[in-house]
């Protein structure tokens, strides 16, 4: 049931808009808006063109709003003392209303046991309640609400106490299973660069610390110097492996690492690998001329209220914006670009967009001729088939289940045919592909562990090598 109060103004996200003043309020809901109506409350203004009767019928609901929570704290206080009372009401002698008593008794156990669980439980019980309910909920007779100084202190010190705790136990399986460290760096929206770390055995990780390192220059010695400080806190003698990005500092610093500590292998991280062969292919001339083009359309489609208004209702939906770092982005926007190819047109040819002033402008009419251009459309889906099954490959490594080395072959093998028979009328651009492939995965496939057992699963598939190893054992055999 939608609260009356709206009748007399805007809902807007989770404030409001007063009809009567032109107020507004970006929080607060439907409660704070019966205060400015009824001149109630110390966290809104007061309505000065509210109607006499309108203002007196909220006054009313409020005060009826605040009976029934007085009404609710008073039962849960006769709860309370019932719970805390020795003396039991024992019904199981009486014989009338046996179904209401029994349900009474159940309710009075019940409230014991709450009483009970909460008192045992001390001020870090909390029952609960959704965050829209707006109100501080009592915590009940007896319970104290713990103040912001006493969570910032003692219980955020119990917390950090219990953690340890915990790692300490976990670490002991270090020396049965081995560590994994990985480790990846992070630069948000202001510009603030952090390298995290996080630890990984037996099935379990923790986050072990965060670096800021804003304003440094992360070249492979910083990157050696931190991840040396965590591999010397946790062991180098249980550590026995560590993945990081494979940028150029990375890769550096681990090989350096390597030599030092000949048991530990360095892995970099799959996705990003992907990731950096999306981004040498985007810098082809036809990928970058086709990325560039949808990006400054899509520029102009959000730039606009009007503008994007039409393009929403024309199409049903919205579009997958890119990201500047993650190049496989790039070509995600595109696909959802492509797949609402046949709306675009019909929005561009339609007279609600011929008639509108923006059709008039530049970019208006830039858009106008590469939607309406049954070749554009085309080069698009030509850049996306090239890059289609590269995308299903980063899915693959970037999804929640962690793969295992012969999964990210098997996967990679499957690639390979992908391209093969997708390009079979056209080999050399599948063969400009895999060499942007093969040369990035080559960090992930030839020096590390990945290698020995690529070369084995090759040697178990090469039909070429089981047939004359299949001719050898025949002809050994007729010798004999």
């Amino acid at each position: 049931m939608v609260d009356p109060v709206w009748e007399h103004g805007e809902k807007r996200g989770s404030g409001f808009k007063c009809k009567y003043c032109g107020t507004s309020k970006s929080g607060g809901g439907a409660t704070r808006f019966k205060d400015h109506l009824a001149h109630r409350g110390h966290d809104v203004i007061d309505c000065p063109s509210v109607p006499p009767a309108v203002k007196n019928f909220f006054i009313s609901e409020l005060d009826k709003i605040k009976a029934k929570k007085y009404e609710r704290q008073q039962d849960r206080r006769r709860r309370d003392a019932a719970a805390r009372s020795t003396q039991y009401v024992d019904l199981e002698g009486e014989e009338e209303e046996e179904e209401q008593d029994d349900e009474l008794q159940q309710a009075l156990r019940h409230s014991r046991e709450e009483y009970e669980f909460r008192q045992r439980a001390g001020p870090r019980y909390e029952r609960g309640g959704g965050s829209g309910s707006g109100q501080a909920r009592d915590p009940g007779t007896g319970v104290t609400i713990p103040t912001g100084r006493d969570i910032d202190g003692k219980y955020l010190s119990e917390n950090v106490e219990e953690i340890k705790k915990e790692i300490n136990k976990w670490k002991q399986e270090f020396p049965e299973y081995g560590a994994t460290i990985i480790c990846d760096s992070w630069t948000g929206i202001s510009r603030n660069s952090v390298i995290n770390f996080l630890v990984y055995c037996n099935g379990m990780m923790y986050f072990w610390k965060s670096i800021d390192v804003t304003g440094k220059i992360q070249d492979h010695r910083l990157i050696l110097k931190e991840i040396t400080i965590v591999l010397n806190d946790i062991g180098p003698e249980d550590v026995i492996q560590i993945v990081t990005d494979n940028g150029s500092n990375f890769k550096k610093a681990c090989k350096l690492l390597a030599e030092e500590y000949p048991h530990i292998v360095w892995q970099p991280c799959l996705a990003h690998t992907i990731n950096l062969i999306l981004k040498d292919i985007g810098k082809w001339d036809d990928h970058k001329a086709m990325i560039q083009s949808a990006q400054y359309i899509c520029q102009w489609l959000y730039n606009s209220n009007s503008v994007h208004s039409m393009f929403k209702s024309a199409t049903g939906g919205e579009l997958v914006k890119w990201n500047a770092t993650r190049f496989g982005t790039n070509y995600m926007f595109l696909e959802s670009f492509m797949k609402k190819k046949d709306q675009f047109m019909v929005w561009m040819m339609s007279t609600e967009y011929r008639s509108s002033r923006h059709y008039k402008t530049e970019a208006g009419k830039y858009a106008f001729e590469c939607m309406t251009s049954v070749q554009w459309w085309a080069n698009m889906q030509y850049v996306i088939n090239d890059v289609e099954p590269l995308y299903s490959f980063l899915r693959f490594a970037d999804q929640d289940k962690t793969p295992t080395l012969g999964e990210v072959l098997m996967e990679y093998g499957s690639l390979k045919r992908t391209y093969h028979t997708r390009f079979h009328s056209d080999m050399a651009r599948c063969d400009r592909i895999m060499e942007i492939v093969d040369r990035r995965l080559a960090s992930v496939f030839e020096e590390n562990v990945f290698g020995d057992l690529r070369k084995g699963l090759e040697r178990l598939f090469d039909i070429d090598r089981a047939a004359r190893a299949l001719q050898e054992n025949t002809t050994s055999s007729d010798s004999s």
